[in-house]
């Protein structure tokens, strides 16, 4: 290991040469002696010294404590004050250039040898940490936060950030303004008091959001983040933290907040609208099957041909279906703009889902599907609308039907849960879903593509509509389904809707 290099500044010949004698003996290498501050700062490059000893009244314009002062920075060269003086200006002067050691003349060995190591031990923290303060303004640089740092007053000391928002970050925060100051009137006294009680109790501090005006005129959002420091007495010494330019962030939230907003007036219009037309909608359909099934059934006399008769038929069929499509569009209308009601009344379930099986029967007997019944002879009363729970349960069974093969099976059940629950099931062996494909058959007017959903049209409201229904009822709506195995959806009634 090479020795030490030391440049020695003193203009007494004789106190020069007595130091290079003494670092000689403690092992030193003097690299340089000079006698002014001028040629000090010429010899730094060709010297390269790795620290200095100043006496502090030297020769020439300048004296050792301006030329310790005009040492580059970047060279991290440890400076040593020698000097016979202790008055209080003096070291006040020489304690503003940061030096390593301060040595009263005349001094020992010893306390020569320990100021030298404790200055370089100095000067290699001080050069570890303008390193890592060179890497942290790197990766500062490339970061879209900025950082910064506050004094125990909560003015601004020092700032790093990124490229973007730069300007704008350098223009409101100054060195020298005050937190309360950047903030300004942006926010609400409320918050802003808040915040003063935070700052002053010395607490951290998350996503604190303001607005100020830039030079431009323009406003900026800004979110900031802190946290106090404190000193090794545990004495506050200031905040240090980050900060973001969120701007466009804040612009797009409130580009989407009035596109929801849009979107939502332009829906309630929309269902407004559907659910206002209820009687424009019926009435005509009415006289469609009410005339389409005079002409069906004959009843004011024979047609000529006898094909008119079953032309009628197909009216009427098709009239149906549609009227069944517009009561369900209308439904969910009605619902989407709060405007469906139910009107619950004391129901026999077993009535309900006999009525709901007689009516399903000649479809499920057409396609092939056998429908059973099962349910458990206690069922008590319960506080349902009964029109409304049987389109519940007429929608399962039409799905259920439609999308079992000929062959298979369509099982309603109803009993009672050991939590108090009525639950009412439609279980099928049809072709069955995946948990993709039942997230989709719940949204409405949404289908589920295959080969059998082909064999009857629909509006891809039906479980929709089911749901709906069951949440008005205060109940759950669930689904278990397996491709190719079959389809359980079951609907449960709370504890609170039964009558004992």
């Amino acid at each position: 290991m090479s020795a030490t290099r030391v440049m020695v500044v003193e203009d007494e010949a004789v106190v020069a040469l007595n130091l290079r004698e003494q670092l000689g003996r403690l092992g030193y290498q003097v690299v340089a002696v000079t006698a002014t501050g001028e040629h000090t700062l010429r010899l730094l490059d060709e010297a390269r010294p790795d620290v200095v000893l100043m006496d502090i009244n030297i020769q020439g314009a300048i004296d050792g404590i301006e030329t310790a002062a005009r040492i580059p920075k970047a060279r991290f060269i440890p400076v040593i004050y020698l000097t016979a003086y202790a008055e209080e200006a003096t070291i006040q002067r020489a304690r503003e250039t940061n030096p390593s050691g301060y040595l009263l003349k005349p001094f020992s060995e010893r306390e020569l040898h320990a100021t030298i190591q404790m200055g370089l031990a100095r000067g290699e923290m001080e050069r570890a940490s303008r390193a890592r303060e060179q890497i942290f303004r790197k990766f500062s640089a490339m970061s879209s936060d900025w950082f910064w740092e506050q004094d125990d007053q909560y003015r601004f000391t020092w700032i790093a950030g990124g490229e973007g928002g730069r300007q704008a970050v350098t223009e409101l925060y100054m060195p020298g303004k005050t937190r309360l100051e950047l903030i300004g009137e942006s926010i609400d006294d409320a918050l802003r008091e808040r915040h003063r009680a935070d700052l002053e109790a010395h607490l951290p501090f998350r996503n604190f959001e303001f607005e100020q005006v830039g030079g431009d005129g323009a406003i900026r959002h800004f979110s900031v983040n802190g946290d106090p420091i404190f000193d090794g007495q545990e004495r506050f010494v200031g905040y240090r933290g980050t900060g973001r330019d969120i701007t466009e962030q804040v612009q797009r939230e409130e580009m989407l907040l009035l596109a929801r907003r849009e979107a939502e007036r332009a829906n309630r219009a929309k269902s407004e609208f559907l659910a206002s037309m209820s009687h424009e909608f019926r009435t005509p359909l009415n006289a469609i099957l009410g005339f389409s099934e005079i002409i069906r059934d004959e009843v004011m006399g024979g047609i000529a041909p006898p094909v008119y008769r079953e032309y009628g038929g197909y009216v009427h069929d098709a009239g149906g279906h549609l009227l069944n499509l517009i009561n369900n569009v209308l439904d969910l209308s009605k619902m989407e703009a709060g405007r469906f009601e139910l009107h619950p009344e004391a129901t026999r379930l077993a009535v309900v889902i006999d009525s709901c099986r007689s009516m399903i029967y000649g479809s499920a007997e057409s396609a092939g599907v056998a429908i059973a019944t099962k349910s458990t002879p206690d069922l008590p009363l319960v506080m349902i609308d009964p029109l409304r729970f049987k389109q519940i349960l007429l929608n399962l069974l039409s799905n259920a039907v439609k999308f079992t093969p000929s062959g298979g099976s369509v099982t309603i059940a109803a009993a009672r849960a050991d939590d108090g629950e009525i639950r009412v099931s439609v279980a099928d062996t049809g072709i069955g879903m995946t948990e993709a494909e039942i997230a989709i058959a719940l949204m409405p007017f949404q289908q589920i593509d295959g080969v059998l959903s082909r064999r009857y049209q629909g509006t891809g409201l039906g479980l929709s509509l089911a749901k709906r229904m069951t949440e008005l009822h205060d109940g759950r709506f669930m689904i278990e389904s397996k491709p190719g195995v079959g389809t359980i959806v079951t609907v449960c009634l709370p504890q609170a809707l039964i009558l004992m």
